[in-house]
């Protein structure tokens, strides 16, 4: 919320940026920190809340905002697809105006020990 104000985005204050005419487009990998919790107040929104895949029309809903919602799982590359796609979407003019982004948190170790016996990890930071 507070990267939106700081922006300057107000909704419906210009023509491109009418919330019909505003997308999101987020890219995200990992939720193991929700099955870390799983076990903590399984409520009507612990799956939209959690699951990556409800992430964009999350901040969609949110918002109020009715462009397109995208939520972009490729791994490691993400958050970039996820602003790849964004400019795509704004350069063929299926929205005005967009909010892009990404998150990757890991926080499960067997997801390390994982992806380093894969040789997927570098050494060299």
């Amino acid at each position: 919320y507070e990267a939106l104000e700081m922006a300057g985005l107000v909704p419906n204050s210009t023509p491109t940026t009418q919330q019909d005419r505003i997308g999101v487009f987020y890219g995200m990998t990992s939720d193991d920190w929700r099955e870390v919790n799983s076990g903590q107040n399984v409520d009507t929104y612990f799956i939209p809340g959690g699951n990556r895949a409800f992430l964009s029309g999350r901040i969609s809903y949110f918002f109020r905002f009715c462009g397109p919602s995208l939520t972009i799982d490729t791994a490691c590359s993400s958050i970039f697809a996820a602003i790849l796609t964004t400019y795509a979407y704004l350069w063929r003019g299926e929205c005005d105006t967009a909010l892009a982004g990404g998150v990757y948190v890991m926080t499960n170790p067997d997801n390390f020990a994982g992806l380093d016996k894969g040789h997927f990890l570098t050494t060299k930071g």
